[in-house]
This record gives C-alpha cells, sequence and structure tokens, in this order.
C-alpha cells in the first residue's frame, strides 16, 4: 500500500493503524502541494451485491455526518473528502499534529488536575456529538490526542458513528464496535446509549490516575463495579465523579455529558485553589551514597492531592494518530542451541533531570535477630514502558552516588571472590522494580527475533507474575534487545556494580535489611532445605513479585527468589576491577549473578555476594531484571 496513489491524488506514506475492517494511513495530497491528510481505509463487510449497495450508502451518510461534525467543532478532524475504489471506501480527513493519550500514558500517569481538564475537554465535545444525535463508541486514550498547536484534546476515529434517528440500516451480520475494557455491558451487548460514551471515558480517565490498563483492573464479583480507588489517592468528590461515570448499570450514571460537566463544577468550588498548589521543588540524589548521608532516600512532605506536572510535547515532526491493538498469536520458539559469545561493553548512561510521577512505600531494617527495629516511609521516582499485549514494566530511578563493593573479611558467610572491597562510583540510572515476570517475558518473546529463539513459558514454576526463571544469559540479552528494538530506547542486563549499588541502596550491612533475613523479608531458604530424595518434589517455589518489602530505592526482591542475571564476565575476585560502574569483560565463557534464589540458604543471598555461570546454557531460578532509559 505504501507508495499507492488513491483518487489520483493522495498518495500513500505510512500506515498509522489497523483495524479489523480496514487500516488508517498517513498521506500527501499531490494536487495540494503534498498537504499531509489521513486516509482511512474501509473494507466492506459483505461482498453481496444487495448488501454492498446498502454499505455504500450507509458509507456516504456516515461520511456527511463526519463532515458536518468537523466544519462544526473545532475539537473533530475535518473530512476532506469520500470516495470508492474497486467496491473499498476511503475517508479523507485532516491530519492532527499532536500526541495521542495512549502515548502519554505509557511515560507517566496524569495526575488529578490534569485529569479533571480533559474530563473538561472531551466532555464539551461530547455534549456537541451527543446533540446531533450521534454516539462515538469508541472513546479511548488512542483516539485523543493532544494538539500540538493549543493543548486541546481533539477527539478522532468516528468511523463507527451511528445516528440515533436512523437506525433502519440492518447488514447480515451484527458487528459490536468499540474497545475491551472501555466498552460497557450494554454496548457489549449491541445496544449503545448517549452514557456508553461516558462510561468509556470515565474509564479512560481512570486509566489515566492508575496507569493501568481497564482490563487489568479488578471488578466486583457480585456487582460488576471497577475496583480502582484503592489505588491512587484522590479527592473524593473526584472519584464520586468517576464511579457514577463508570457504573455497571447505564441507569445509574450520568446520562449526558452535560450532567458530568455540572458535577464538575460543582466541584469546582470545593476544590478551590487546592487543586494547583506550587509546584515543589523536584528531589535532588545524592552524590555520595556513604553510611552517614543516606540511609532513605529523601522525601517530599505528603500532600493528599499531587500538583500537576506539564504534559512534554513531542518533538516537531513526530507523527502520532491513534492506535489499534489486536491480539497476537505466539507460537513456541525452538529450543535454543549454543550460540558464541559476543563481547558488550556497557557505559552507563546519565539522564536529563525530568518530572516523573512517584510512588511511596515502606523502608524496613531488622535487627541481628530479625527483628524489625525500624519503618521508614520511603518514596522513589518510576517510569512505566508498554511491552505490548497490555503488558507494561516499572523502572525506578537509581540516584547517582559512591559506595564500597564487596564484603569486608569479617562479615559472615563472605568469600574471597568478594575481595577487594574497592570504591566505585555510579551515575544515575533506571532499573526494573522487579525482576522480569513471566507475563512480560511472553510479552516480549513474541516479538521478531533478532540472534538466539526465546521459548514462551521456559520457567519451570508457572505463573504470569512470578519471576521468568531457567533461562540463560543470552536468552536474557535478547530479550533486552528485542525490547530496545520495540521501545525505540536502550535496555539491558545492569553490571555487577550497578546490581550491587542498587541492592545496597545506601547501606553496609550483609542485607540492605540489616544483618540477616527471615522469611517475612524474602523468599530463600530459610530452614537450609536439600535435594535429597526423601523430600519427594521439590519445595522450593517462586514468589509472586513484589510480595515483600522493598529496599530503600524501592526495588524488591533483591534478595532471593530468583537469581538475576548480569552483563559481566565472571572474574576470580575484584582485582583491577572497574571503578566506574561499567561492566567488566573479559574471555570466560561465565557471566555474573547476583541476588540468590529460593533454593539458596541466607549467605547466598547477601549484598555481596556473587556467582558465575556458563552464559549459554539454562540453569534452574536464574532470572534477571533490566537497566534502561526512560527516553
Amino acid at each position: 500500500m505504501i507508495g499507492t496513489v488513491l483518487d489520483g491524488r493522495y498518495q500513500i506514506i505510512e500506515k498509522l493503524g489497523q483495524g479489523a475492517f480496514g487500516a488508517t494511513y498517513l498521506a500527501s495530497n499531490q494536487r495540494q502541494m503534498g498537504r499531509h491528510c489521513v486516509v482511512k481505509h474501509h473494507q466492506p463487510l459483505t461482498l453481496e451485491p444487495a448488501l454492498l449497495e446498502e454499505a455504500q450508502r450507509r458509507f456516504e451518510v456516515e461520511a456527511q455526518i463526519l463532515a458536518k461534525l468537523g466544519q462544526a467543532h473545532d475539537q473533530i478532524p475535518d473530512l476532506f473528502d469520500f470516495f470508492s475504489e474497486a467496491g473499498e471506501f476511503y475517508l479523507v480527513q485532516e491530519f492532527i499534529k499532536g500526541q495521542n493519550l495512549s502515548k502519554i500514558l505509557h511515560h507517566q500517569h496524569l495526575q488529578e488536575p490534569q485529569v479533571i481538564q480533559l474530563l473538561r475537554d472531551v466532555l464539551e465535545v461530547l455534549s456537541y456529538v451527543h446533540q446531533e444525535k450521534i454516539i462515538h463508541r469508541d472513546i479511548k486514550p488512542a483516539n485523543l490526542i493532544r494538539r500540538h498547536k493549543d493543548q486541546r484534546i481533539v477527539l478522532v476515529d468516528f468511523g463507527v458513528v451511528k445516528q440515533i434517528q436512523n437506525q433502519t440500516i440492518t447488514l447480515k451480520s451484527q458487528y459490536i464496535f468499540g474497545t475491551e475494557g472501555y466498552i460497557p455491558p450494554e454496548q457489549a451487548q449491541g445496544h449503545p446509549l448517549f452514557c456508553s460514551d461516558i462510561y468509556a471515558l470515565g474509564m479512560t480517565a481512570i486509566e489515566a490516575l492508575t496507569g493501568l490498563l481497564p482490563n487489568r483492573l479488578s471488578k466486583d464479583p457480585q456487582t460488576g463495579e471497577v475496583l480502582w480507588k484503592h489505588l491512587v489517592q484522590v479527592s473524593t468528590e473526584l472519584a464520586a465523579i468517576l464511579e457514577k461515570m463508570v457504573c455497571f448499570y447505564f441507569a445509574h450514571r450520568y446520562q449526558t455529558a452535560q450532567e458530568v460537566l455540572q458535577a464538575l463544577d460543582s466541584a469546582a468550588s470545593t476544590w478551590g485553589d487546592l487543586m494547583f498548589p506550587p509546584q515543589p521543588a523536584l528531589l535532588q540524589p545524592p552524590l555520595d551514597l556513604t553510611p552517614t548521608q543516606l540511609t532513605t532516600p529523601l522525601l517530599r512532605e505528603a500532600n493528599p492531592l499531587v500538583p500537576s506536572v506539564p504534559l512534554e510535547p513531542l518533538p516537531e515532526g513526530r507523527i502520532d494518530q491513534p492506535e489499534q491493538h489486536y491480539p497476537t498469536v505466539i507460537e513456541p520458539a525452538p529450543p535454543t542451541g549454543p550460540t558464541p559469545i559476543a563481547a558488550r561493553s556497557v557505559v552507563p548512561t546519565q539522564f536529563e533531570p525530568r518530572s516523573f510521577p512517584t510512588f511511596r512505600f515502606e523502608i524496613i531494617t531488622v535487627d541481628r535477630q530479625g527483628r524489625i527495629k525500624a519503618q521508614q516511609p520511603g518514596i522513589a521516582e518510576y517510569f512505566r514502558e508498554n511491552l505490548g499485549m497490555g503488558v507494561t514494566l516499572d523502572l525506578v530511578r537509581i540516584p547517582g552516588g559512591k559506595f564500597r563493593m564487596g564484603a569486608p573479611a569479617d562479615e559472615d558467610h563472605s568469600l574471597e571472590i568478594e575481595r577487594p572491597q574497592h570504591r566505585v562510583t555510579v551515575p544515575s540510572f533506571w532499573m526494573g522494580k522487579y525482576p522480569v515476570t513471566q507475563e512480560q517475558w511472553l510479552a516480549v518473546a513474541s516479538l521478531p527475533k533478532l540472534k538466539v529463539d526465546l521459548k514462551p513459558n521456559p520457567s519451570y514454576c508457572k505463573g504470569k507474575y512470578l519471576p521468568v526463571e531457567t533461562i540463560s544469559w543470552m536468552e536474557a540479552v535478547e530479550f533486552c534487545d528485542r525490547l530496545s528494538r520495540h521501545t525505540g530506547s536502550t535496555y539491558r542486563l545492569p553490571t555487577e556494580a550497578e546490581w550491587e549499588y542498587a541492592c545496597r541502596a545506601g547501606t553496609t550491612s550483609p542485607f540492605h535489611f540489616g544483618e540477616t533475613l527471615t522469611p517475612a523479608l524474602a523468599n530463600y531458604n530459610s530452614d537450609k532445605r536439600t535435594h535429597s530424595p526423601h523430600l519427594g518434589p521439590r519445595p522450593y517455589q517462586t514468589t509472586t513479585v513484589g510480595s515483600f518489602p522493598p529496599n530503600a530505592f524501592g526495588l524488591y526482591d533483591m534478595h532471593g527468589n530468583v537469581w538475576e542475571w548480569c552483563e559481566d564476565n565472571w572474574h576470580d575476585n575484584y582485582q583491577d576491577a572497574p571503578r566506574d560502574g561499567t561492566d567488566w569483560l573479559g574471555f570466560s565463557s561465565d557471566r555474573v549473578l547476583r541476588g540468590g534464589s529460593a533454593m539458596s540458604e541466607l549467605g547466598l543471598c547477601r549484598s555481596a555476594n556473587r556467582n558465575g555461570r556458563n552464559g549459554i546454557f539454562r540453569f534452574n531460578f536464574n532470572g534477571f531484571r533490566v537497566v534502561g532509559s526512560p527516553d
């Protein structure tokens, strides 16, 4: 299709999206000095002559509706042209230069003031659309574009508009339009209402607040209502408005866009100036993480209403239009054979200061007996990467600093391979909040192969939210490379220095919790179980990531659960090791593993403990986490 000229004037430049009944393209109008436009290709639902004739009529009616909408409202794209060729239908619409909300939500949550503004912007458009007796039927982030020139929200993709006063058209088959998660029950049953659009907008707002796709949210098994308020802190007024927008039963929702706008206006008197407090200064990472300087991250004063963070526009020239997601069929890959290990050199990347969303947690410190001696609040910045298939991956900002790598001679269970201790300076970087899960592995394993085949389900212990394990270093690297190709950002394994620095999080004790571990703090071999056949089935089991408390950087499962691959070649000690946080390459076929696993006894789970295995082969309970970039 690329390069094709339609109707003698519209030259296709690139595909913007694919749907069940057609595709969307960026095109240039050759008769208007190459002016950019969007061409929507609609394939007919039937080839029967009588029904094709009716489909042609319906297409023309809907095109006329679109033309009227675009001319009357500035936040709806203009319709430039419509035509049919070879029995297929085409709409030519205004190209909106901007960023769709789906892209924005891949990298940041919206905060309460931003969500309120989003609701107002879209509701004003819906109010007009509904007055024209039209239901959009596919409100979702991908169909909401923030226009560069004025930052207003433009509502797009009216390809499935439905004129209420003219419902006489019937085709041989009945199709339900909409997107899973945003579509309310009555629309899923083929009976969309005006309040169906309100439901979809409410789910979009909840996604913007929580960072979770609607199909990832739980529902009350008795009422069908969406459960979301426990995931985010918002004012009671906004929570009540959103709850009514997304009521399971349509009669209990707001029935018109105007009703929602009135509710927002009424709440505004309560919010007052509290909705727009002054922006606090950004957290500044410490320059040196010595024991006397940092035991916990620096904290902002708690504020029940988080201030607005401006959204960053895309660079000039970026083309961003609605995207549509459809299920991916995953075929098992053949087993991985031995592959030569190529040298990789990693230089940690420093990142420019930028505002990111934060999450809060509790930092626990224990004494030598494992009793809790301190509990302190923690806060960390993160960003969320979209892996596709509705799966996301969270990375946490690790502030740069200095630390002593390795174990002192008097540390219990320490070995000579963990010495000499040496001072290392580590630049700021971003690291996976959790080890990579089996759900995340499956999403990336379905991407095109680069060098190494990836089994879709290699783990001994099965579960979406369990860490992926029983994988080789080569497979972990392939995962990072595929993810880099998919996102356009750089992903890799952590260097050994980065891993230990991130694990310690400013501590010098054997564990980031303190002097010891307990079964309440980590998943490890706390009762020194063995491989004895007398025990029957192997008793070791990984646990859901995030089941135990995090460290002071907001990282979970750094002790136990699964061993984690690092970028470095294995060396027998730290003699001549780099002191700048870079990877340490060499000629060994072994690669470094850190952190211990569910099978490991206490000493193997220490912050300083290190292990090495051949990077070609898979080993039980070997997993990994990634280092990446938000850019």
